[in-house]
């Protein structure tokens, strides 16, 4: 008599998780899809701060040719001496 009702407890446990498992996966799965849409977006924001951080270094480090010919000279102010690097 001991084992059978060992036997109907394991299946009144079984019975009990039922619910559990009806509403409990599918709540699982809709907060896996929404984690990983989640994740999506910031690794694609993150990228897009990255590529706009990278740009603004770029912007930030290359030299300031403003108010000049390109031969290192000023527009206005003619010295004569040529400030190019090349041969």
């Amino acid at each position: 008599m001991e084992g059978s009702l060992q036997r109907s407890s394991w299946w009144l446990a079984l019975l009990a998780l039922l619910p559990i498992a009806r509403c409990g996966l599918p709540v699982l799965l809709a907060v896996g899809v929404s984690v990983g849409t989640g994740a999506l977006h910031g690794g694609i924001t993150g990228a897009a701060l990255l590529v706009l951080g990278a740009v603004l270094v770029v912007v930030a480090v290359r030299p300031r040719t403003r108010g000049t010919t390109g031969r290192g000279t000023s527009a206005g102010t003619d010295t004569g001496i040529n400030r190019d690097r090349c041969c």
